[in-house]
Order: C-alpha cells, then sequence, then structure tokens
C-alpha cells in the first residue's frame, strides 16, 4: 500500500511538472516561475502521497471499504493542496 501511495505522489507531481515544463517550451512561463512551480510540484507529490495514506487509513477506522476510498480521495486532495501551498512559500523564499 505505502509503495501505491509513493506511486501515485510521484505521478501526480510529475505530470503537473510536464505540464510546466510544455508551458516553459511555449514561452508561457519563465524560468523562475518554472523554478517555484518545481518546488510547489515536488511538494504537492508528497503531500499528495501523504494525504492518500493518511486518510485511507483514517477512512478504514472510521468505516473499512467506503470509508478507505472516500478517505483516501480526500487526504489526496487536501495533501496535495497543502503540499502545493508549502512548496510555493519555500519556493519563494529560496528562488528569489
Amino acid at each position: 500500500m505505502v509503495m501505491a501511495n509513493t506511486m501515485s505522489g510521484v505521478l501526480s507531481g510529475g505530470l503537473a511538472q510536464i505540464q510546466d515544463t510544455f508551458s516553459l517550451a511555449k514561452g508561457e512561463l519563465s524560468w523562475k516561475q518554472y523554478n517555484l512551480a518545481t518546488t510547489r510540484n515536488i511538494t504537492g507529490g508528497f503531500g499528495f502521497a501523504f494525504g492518500l495514506s493518511f486518510g485511507a487509513a483514517l477512512g478504514s477506522s472510521i468505516l473499512p471499504g467506503v470509508g478507505t476510498f472516500i478517505g483516501s480521495l480526500v487526504g489526496g486532495l487536501l495533501g496535495w493542496q497543502i503540499g502545493c501551498q508549502i512548496g510555493s512559500q519555500i519556493g519563494r523564499v529560496i528562488i528569489r
């Protein structure tokens, strides 16, 4: 289960990074914006994987089966959002 959640985080962050790379190639992003997006995508992926695991565990403890599904869905989305927020703040501090 942990490996699947980790791979989900890697895939979600990777897909977001591919999107940003295409935007950079089209000239829609500057290098600074691209670097900020990269930190956001990395931490968003970690947040997604952690939120997915935590949400599934919490949902399973409340209502096994359906709770696992709902918990992983909500946990993954919240984890992605929180991870992206943290990554944006870290990126602003590191990349000026």
